[in-house]
């Protein structure tokens, strides 16, 4: 299959990538929505079944975010991922890494306070930010800069 849709994007003038099971097509062309049901007789003579509810055409205008990262003019990490971490460690350094940790468990793992360890928190908000610094390398950084003030207990 990955072969038929990049020869054919390099005929059609469109770029293909995957990613598991996450296709995007990509083109300047404004007739590509037409080849829509093409794609989706490709995926099924390949074998897959596509999911139409996960079918979706976006537009320059628009936020184009594909398996979590936006990638309109430039690859990043969602904005509110960003602003979201650089709470956490504002917070964690001001007041300590513990009352965030709580929140943490709660909001982002709903996980109970008790089965939920620093190390976890630690290793969590870690692994976030090197998402964000695979992305975005200048932002990612900076978070990373911030996270290793931070004082945890082990």
């Amino acid at each position: 299959m990955d072969k038929r849709f990049a020869r054919l994007g390099q005929k059609c003038g469109f770029s293909y990538s995957r990613y598991a099971d996450d296709i995007a097509i990509s083109s300047d062309n404004s007739h590509l929505n037409g080849m829509i049901p093409f794609f989706q007789q490709i995926i099924r003579e390949e074998g897959f079944a596509v999911n139409h509810e996960k079918t979706i055409v976006m537009r320059n205008a628009g936020r184009q975010k594909i398996t979590g990262v936006v990638v309109n003019e430039k690859t990043n990490a969602p904005r509110e991922e960003i602003r979201k971490l650089r709470a956490v460690l504002h917070n964690c350094l001001r007041n300590g890494p513990q009352r965030e940790m709580s929140k943490w468990a709660h909001l982002e793992k709903n996980c109970p306070e008790k089965k939920y360890s620093q190390f976890s928190f630690r290793a969590s908000l870690l692994g976030r930010i090197h998402y964000v610094r695979l992305v975005n390398p200048a932002k990612g950084t900076q978070l990373l800069k911030q996270f290793k003030q931070i004082e945890f207990t082990t």
